[in-house]
This record gives structure tokens, sequence and C-alpha cells, in this order.
């Protein structure tokens, strides 16, 4: 049977939403579906037992319909050419996954169906990532997991889950720091986020002159060393 291989990135999304699958019956959305891969990969697998892809682009919309074709044959999958989650209704899916974009285009496609949320979410944001978890904290939405992908260009997967109390993830941490860098990576992956944030350090302290958004990102750089090194004895 035909697996439908996926890269790092879809890897690690198809794997949260397995975990999430897991024992129940499960109908999975892929928003900025592309080529309609992901949600061939978890209907040949199982993972799920109704797939929806869905682009707002014809190109990606024609080449999902030929990957998913014998899944919509068989009726499990369907494709539709339609901005964000405006064809669905609520109830229709279970989770829905919105991955490669940037993180204010996935919070806009999330606040303009809120109705029709349900209550999984997995976004892999190119960029903006404190964006989508400062909406996800103010939207109801815990950030029960948030890894990434590895190799030279790393992308990050949240996991989120509808709660009615505030994130137990930001307890304790200055929210300022888990909103810009991640709760999970303050706790968790320090030594990490610190390499990384150092390297970033010395690349911006090489251009003294930097615009206000810059000099924003450096003062947090050095707010979160601060911490880090507070927190785990490690000199920052």
């Amino acid at each position: 049977m035909v697996t439908f291989r996926l890269d790092a990135r879809l890897r690690l999304v198809a794997q949260r939403i397995e975990m999430q699958s897991i024992g129940t019956t499960h109908r999975h959305a892929d928003i900025g579906c592309d080529h309609g891969h992901l949600i061939a990969n978890l209907l040949s697998r199982q993972i799920i037992d109704y797939g929806i892809a869905i682009d707002n682009k014809v190109a990606p919309y024609r080449n999902a319909c030929r990957t998913l074709q014998r899944f919509v044959e068989i009726r499990t999958a369907e494709v539709q050419l339609a901005n964000g989650m405006s064809d669905l209704r609520p109830g229709d899916v279970d989770s829905v996954s919105i991955c490669g974009l940037g993180g204010s285009t996935i919070v806009a496609i999330a606040d303009a169906m809120p109705e029709t949320l349900p209550d999984r979410l997995i976004l892999q944001p190119n960029k903006d990532r404190p964006l989508v978890r400062a909406w996800a904290r103010t939207s109801g939405f815990h950030l029960i997991d948030e890894s990434h992908s590895g190799g030279q260009r790393p992308f990050n997967v949240m996991t989120l889950e509808r709660h009615d109390r505030a994130d137990p993830a930001y307890q304790d941490l200055p929210l300022d720091l888990a909103i810009e860098f991640g709760p999970s990576y303050l706790r968790q992956d320090s030594k990490r986020l610190m390499a990384s944030l150092r390297e970033e350090r010395c690349y911006w302290l090489a251009r003294p002159r930097r615009h206000p958004l810059s000099q924003q990102r450096f003062d947090r750089i050095e707010a979160c060393l601060r911490y880090l090194g507070h927190s785990f004895g490690t000199p920052a």
C-alpha cells in the first residue's frame, strides 16, 4: 500500500495528529493542503477515518484532487477549493492542521470562523510564532505540545487543545518571554534555546545600529538569556 512519504516537517505534524486520534473515530481537515500528501498519508495508515484537504489556490487544489482520487472514490476524503474553513460547518471535523503559513495568516484563518474551530488544532507557523501562542492563550486553547522537526531548518509544530481554564504551560514563567520563545523551550529545552539565542545575539551585536523592532528582539534575547542563566545556573 502506498503511504505517501512526508518530509520531516509534515512527519512531525502527522505524529501530532496521530497522538490525538488514538482510539477514536477521527475526522481531520488540512488547510493549505498543497499536494494533499498529509491527508493521504493519514488515511493510508488508517490514522484518520475521514480527511478534508483544503486550499484556496487552483493548482494545489488540482494536485490534491489527483493525490486523493482513490480516497474520494471510496468516500473517505474530499477536496475543497475554499478560503480557510469557510466551507466547513461546526462539528464537521475533530481536528484541523494549518501548516506552512505565517503566524498572522494562521490567526486570521482561525478568527474568521471561530464557531467552526474544533477542539484540537495542529499548527506549523513559518514565522511570527509569538502571535500564535498569544492568540491561543487568549482564545481558550492550551499549548499542550510544541516541538521542532530538527535538521538545518527546523520547523515548529504546536498542538493546541481547547480548555476553559488558564493554560498551565505558562504557569510560573515570565509571560512575555514564554510567549516570545515558547514555554516548553524555557522549561525543557533550555540548553538548546540558550545556544540558539547566543548565536542570534552575536548576529545582532555585529549590527549595533538596529531598527526599533530589531532592538526589541535583541532586548528580549538579552532578557531571556538572563532568565535562563538565573534559572539554570548557566552564565548568559
